[in-house]
């Protein structure tokens, strides 16, 4: 299973693949400094392994929220909820 800091080392692979930069735990999603092109392309590749990654807990689409204001920290906890969820 995967630990939180499994998927933060998954989150700055995709980031270093989107030629951003290394985020922690405390980061904000803009932090990475993607362009929009670079954040849709990451949501999408976590979205593939985690399926329901671009939903919160209110099952609203986490694309129409203010992605300025997520942190990383929220992000890896959806992530982690989703992995304990298919178990």
């Amino acid at each position: 299973m995967s630990t939180k800091q499994d998927i933060l080392k998954r989150i700055n692979e995709v980031v270093a693949d989107e030629k951003g930069h290394s985020v922690t735990m405390d980061s904000m999603l803009v932090d990475a400094e993607l362009d929009s092109l670079g954040t849709m392309m990451m949501l999408a590749t976590l979205d593939s392994e985690f399926p329901t990654l671009a939903l919160d807990e209110n099952g609203n689409e986490l694309l129409a929220n203010d992605l300025e204001n997520l942190s990383i920290r929220d992000l890896v906890i959806k992530c982690k909820l989703l992995i304990i969820k298919a178990s």
